[in-house]
C-alpha cells in the first residue's frame, strides 16, 4: 500500500516506486496476494519530507515502523532510499548485492570511472548507510510483496524511531457567543497528548472576560459577567484537520450595575459539543491552529436585577479562536 500527501505530490506514483524496487532486485516481487503488506506513507514535515515504511501482517499486527526524511521537497533522494528500503525488507539477502565490490580495472579505467560516476557517489555512499541500519533476517522462502524479513526485529531504518506518544502544549484565544450576555473574549492555555498518531487528548484551562447587557427599558440597569474554566477534548487527527468531542465547564461571575445595592452571584455552567481544528505549520515544531467549536447547554442559567430577568444562557453557542501550539 502506497499514499502521499498534498506536499508529496511530486513524487513518484506506486508504479513508479514498484519499479524502482524491481529494478534493485533484478526481478518483479510484487504478487496480487500475500499474507503480509509493506506500507509506504510520504507527507511533508517543516520544509522537508518524510516517507514511514512499516510492515502489516496477515494478523493485522504491525511490525516495527522505520522513518527517512529529507530536509527538502525534492523527492529524489526520499524515494531512493524508499526503495532501498522496501528491496530490502522484502529481500534482505539483497543489502549483500548491494554491498559487492566492484570488478577490478586498469588505473587508466579507475581515473576515467571516478571522472564519470562522481556524481553518483554521494546517492551510493547515502544507500549504504541506510543499508547498515538495517537489521535483515534470513531469507527462508522468495519474497512477494510485503514478506516480513527485516520488518520483525522493529528496528529503525534512519535513527528516527515513529513515536507513540505525542505531547502538545499551546496558549489560544477565542470569541464567544455565550455563556455570557454578549460576545465575550477570552484566553487559555493548552496541554494534551496525541496517541498512536491520530488520537489525541487535550485539557484547557480559560478565563472570559466580563461581558455586559443592559435592561432595555432603562439602560443604565444591567448585569456584568465573566468566567473562569476549562474545556476537555477527545478527538481524531489526520494530517493538519482534526475534530473532536468537546465539555466545557465555566464558573460564572455576575455582578448587576446601576443599582444601591448590586446583586453578585457564582454559577456553574457546562456544555457539551464538537471541536474543528486545521494546524498551519509555522517554524519546526510550531504550529497555528484556527478552530470552531459548537456546544448545546447542559443547564439553563437566568440572570437578574432587580426582580427583573436580564439574560438567559442560549441553548447552543459558538466559539471561534485560534492557537500557538509546539510539538514534542
Amino acid at each position: 500500500m502506497y499514499s502521499r500527501t498534498r506536499e508529496a505530490a511530486d513524487c513518484a506514483d506506486e508504479p513508479g516506486l514498484r519499479k524502482a524496487v524491481a529494478g534493485r532486485l533484478g526481478y518483479d516481487p510484487f504478487v496480487a496476494a500475500s499474507m503480509n503488506t509493506v506500507v509506504a506513507e510520504l507527507r511533508g514535515e517543516g520544509d522537508g519530507l518524510k516517507a514511514r515504511v512499516y510492515v502489516v501482517r496477515d494478523s493485522n499486527m504491525a511490525g516495527g515502523a522505520r522513518e527517512l526524511s529529507v530536509p527538502t521537497r525534492d523527492c529524489s533522494e526520499l524515494m531512493a532510499a524508499v526503495a532501498l528500503a522496501l528491496s530490502i525488507a522484502i529481500d534482505p539477502d539483497a543489502l549483500d548485492r548491494f554491498e559487492q565490490p566492484e570488478p577490478r580495472t586498469t588505473p587508466t579505467e579507475d581515473a576515467m570511472a571516478s571522472k564519470v560516476e562522481a556524481p553518483d557517489s554521494d546517492e551510493r555512499r547515502s544507500e549504504t548507510k541506510i543499508a547498515q541500519n538495517l537489521d535483515t533476517a534470513p531469507n527462508d522462502a522468495a519474497a512477494p510483496l510485503g514478506t516480513d524479513k527485516a520488518a520483525a526485529k522493529g528496528k529503525e531504518i534512519s535513527s528516527n524511531r515513529t513515536n507513540l506518544v505525542e505531547g502538545r502544549f499551546g496558549v489560544f484565544g477565542m470569541a464567544a457567543s455565550g455563556p455570557a450576555p454578549s460576545v465575550s473574549f477570552g484566553s487559555g492555555v493548552m496541554a494534551g497528548i496525541v496517541i498512536g498518531r491520530h488520537w489525541l487528548a487535550t485539557l484547557e484551562p480559560e478565563w472570559s472576560a466580563r461581558s455586559s447587557k443592559s435592561i432595555p427599558e432603562n439602560p443604565s440597569f444591567g448585569i456584568r459577567v465573566g468566567g473562569l474554566g476549562g474545556s476537555f477534548q477527545i478527538g481524531y487527527e489526520a494530517d493538519k484537520a482534526s475534530i473532536g468531542t468537546l465539555i466545557g465547564v465555566q464558573r460564572l461571575a455576575s455582578e448587576g450595575f446601576g443599582v444601591t445595592r448590586p446583586n453578585s452571584d457564582r454559577s456553574w455552567w457546562a456544555g457539551a459539543g464538537v471541536r474543528a481544528s486545521y494546524g498551519l505549520q509555522l517554524l519546526g515544531a510550531l504550529r497555528l491552529v484556527p478552530r470552531v467549536d459548537v456546544l448545546i447547554s447542559l443547564n439553563a442559567i437566568n440572570f437578574r436585577i432587580a426582580m427583573q430577568s436580564v439574560h438567559d444562557t442560549p441553548a447552543v453557542l459558538a466559539r471561534v479562536g485560534a492557537g500557538l501550539e509546539t510539538r514534542f
